[in-house]
Order: structure tokens, then sequence, then C-alpha cells
């Protein structure tokens, strides 16, 4: 009498595995297509974000080298004509000192005073390779 408890163990226990269905196919290239999908649109965003830092290195190339003789005597931060930064926990803020002639172009005569041309713009941090980019290269006396 020992035995006819084993066959309904037996079913039991075949019914329960069963149930668990293997994935269908389908359902496996379906997961497979759209994980190709996500890398592939993963590299287009990355190629994208390295062409933009590209074009800011660009950019920021058409600035002289650094000429250490025209900044040495500098001592304070009034005198200092390139642009310069100041960094706090969530943003930054750009000043930017325009040559004489002003931000208008050359062909405008009219000259400015330090007021007239100073620049103060505060950016978020994400902000700054864009903005820094935009700067003419006219207001970096000293070279990058």
């Amino acid at each position: 009498m020992r035995f006819p408890a084993a066959p309904v163990i037996l079913s039991a226990l075949l019914l329960a595995a069963g149930c668990s269905h293997p994935p269908s196919p389908r359902k496996a290239a379906t997961s497979v297509e759209a994980a190709a999908a996500a890398r592939q649109r993963a590299l287009q965003q990355a190629k994208a974000a390295a062409a933009e830092r590209d074009a800011y290195r660009q950019q920021l190339e058409s600035i002289p080298l650094p000429s250490k003789r025209l900044y040495e005597a500098i001592h304070t931060r009034a005198s200092w004509a390139n642009p310069f930064l100041i960094v706090s926990k969530t943003s930054v803020n750009l000043t930017i000192l325009y040559p004489p002639m002003g931000p208008s172009g050359p062909s405008d005569t009219f000259l400015r005073p330090v007021g007239a041309r100073r620049r103060e713009l505060d950016l978020r941090i994400a902000d700054l390779p864009e903005a820094l980019s935009a700067v003419p290269p006219a207001t970096w006396p000293y070279g990058r």
C-alpha cells in the first residue's frame, strides 16, 4: 500500500514542471532585437557626443597658445583680460572682457570703457563647453 502514493506525488511534480513554459522563439528574438536596437542607439549617442566635443576642441584651438611674458606681471583679477571662471557647486560664472573696440566688430571705432566691455554670465556647468567655444578669439589676449 505504500506504492499508490508515489504515482500521485510523481504526477504532481510533472504537472508543476509542465506549468513553466520555455520562452517562445519569437519572444527571445524580440528581446534580442530590442537589445541590439538599444545598443545601436547608445553607439549613435556616443558618436554624436564625441563629434560635439571635437567641434568644441577645434573652436578652442583657434585661440593662440599662452604667452607667459604677457601675463607674468598681472596680480589682480581686475587686471586680467582673458576670460575667467568662478566655479560654485551648481553653476559657473564666466567673465569676459571684450577688446577696446567692443563686441560689435572691428569696423566700429567707438572706444568703450572697461565696464562696458565686461560681461558676466552665470551658466550651468553642463553649458560651459558651449559657452567657452562661443567666446571670440579676440577676448584671449594672453592665449588659451
